[in-house]
């Protein structure tokens, strides 16, 4: 949801500060337990999972989103005040935004062709 808000296509009233102050805590509240039905799914199986290049596209993936969020967390959140105000800010937190969409979408589609893997 906040991604769809720095891109502007949802939530385009509401502003960016507020937006991001409600939703932070829910999105740290899923990203726990995803990570750790991930690492549980992982360890049933390691080797399958080990030698799969999709699997291994996904875990890039996932590090280039984190690091994204990273930078967006200690860059650009620093400036929230400014953010409806700042047409540079602006443009920054929507470049951040697209990059995180479109990682997670590669995190989505790697992920649901784990299971059909054509690189072995």
């Amino acid at each position: 949801m906040m991604d769809l808000r720095l891109v502007g296509v949802a939530f385009t009233s509401a502003p960016l500060a507020q937006i991001q102050q409600r939703l932070f805590p829910w999105q740290m509240a899923s990203f726990v337990p995803s990570m750790a039905t991930g690492i549980l799914l992982f360890c049933v199986d390691p080797l399958r999972y080990y030698r799969n290049a999709l699997f291994l596209a996904k875990l890039a993936f996932l590090v280039l989103a984190g690091l994204n969020a990273l930078t967006f967390h200690l860059k650009t959140y620093r400036r929230a005040d400014g953010w409806d105000e700042d047409p540079q800010v602006t443009g920054i937190a929507r470049l951040a935004g697209a990059g995180s969409l479109f990682l997670w979408s590669l995190i989505i589609v790697t992920s649901r062709l784990i299971p059909n893997n054509w690189f072995k």
